[in-house]
């Protein structure tokens, strides 16, 4: 069975561009869908016709956090249901969150309770040009450029980061970016000379998934974890990816057992052994530290793990 991936950060936020598929790309579409409209139209508030063309505004923006990381808000809204959301993706290198939050959008404001996580109330101010915001993998888009100012007030759960922003830049690109492929790959086939051990809990709002892949048993191992939890009104997913020594990830040429012995930001040992019932296939104490949450378990009864045969290539 082949497969293909989105890329930055790993293949286990998937989740990350449905999320954008399924709510809508930051007000970007409406320049097609006006531009297509009589000339008598009265355009949304904050649409700037500029050369002819009626130009959206970015909707999102992008800042600096502590500890390394960088922020950017994107506004949404449903095609389906017609509800406001806020998506903010906290990431540094190979790992991030993403926080899912109802809040209120227009084509210039947006604006998010975001709890004990802080808030966001940031209003757009356009400058009358267009701005081009290049993509690595397809063609570059054009919104109204401008900056924001307001209030954005982020605390990262345990203080893994914090940022406080009064103004702030669009940074179109990075959403864009995230629907470039990042990795495809074959699973399934025996003659295949890798191996990907793939396990996943879920249970009422909350699930964690593991997935680590190698493309023989000489090569190095590709371990991503993520976590999903819903917390007042908020869902929050945390994940992390990161490569390690051959010996980290070790299975016989079968595939009815495989053992998991992992390094930072995991710590522990799982077996995985296919004989045995599927409440005791995927066992030991492996765990990983992810954004605002640490020692998530990633073995035992409530997981569902495979072993397949497997070969991934990576962008």
């Amino acid at each position: 069975m082949k497969r293909n991936c989105v890329g930055v950060p790993s293949r286990l936020i998937i989740a990350l561009l449905a999320l954008v598929s399924l709510l809508g790309t930051v007000f970007v579409d409406r320049s097609m869908a006006l531009a297509e409209q009589p000339a008598n139209i009265q355009f949304a508030e904050g649409s700037q016709i500029v050369g002819g063309n009626v130009l959206p505004p970015p909707n999102n923006f992008r800042v600096k956090a502590s500890n390394g990381y960088s922020v950017l808000v994107a506004g949404l809204t449903s095609k389906k249901s017609n509800v406001d959301w806020v998506a903010i993706y906290v990431t540094r290198r190979n790992e991030g969150t993403i926080y899912k939050v109802p809040a209120q959008i227009t084509p210039t404001y947006i604006q998010a309770d975001l709890g004990n996580l802080g808030e966001v109330a940031m209003e757009f101010h356009p400058d009358h040009h267009e701005q081009m915001w290049p993509s690595k993998c397809g063609e570059p888009s054009v919104t109204e450029s401008g900056y924001y100012s307001g209030v954005f007030d982020f605390h990262g759960e345990d203080g893994y980061t914090t940022v406080r922003a009064i103004t702030a830049n669009p940074n179109l690109s990075t959403l864009l970016n995230l629907y470039c492929p990042g990795a495809s790959g074959f699973t399934g086939i025996p003659s295949l000379p890798g191996a990907e051990l793939d396990a996943r809990s879920s249970m009422g709002n909350s699930s964690v998934k593991i997935m680590i892949t190698k493309n023989h048993r000489r090569r190095r191992a590709h371990f991503e974890a993520s976590a999903t939890e819903r917390c007042q009104g908020i869902t929050i997913t945390r994940f992390i990816n990161s490569i390690a020594a051959p010996r980290a990830f070790a299975y016989e040429q079968a595939l009815d057992r495989a053992v998991v012995r992992a390094s930072r930001p995991f710590a522990g040992v799982g077996w995985f052994h296919r004989e045995s019932r599927v409440s005791n296939r995927w066992t030991g104490d492996l765990t990983v530290n992810l954004p605002g949450r640490t020692k998530v378990n990633l073995t035992g009864r409530r997981f569902d793990a495979s072993l397949t045969h497997a070969l991934w290539k990576w962008n």
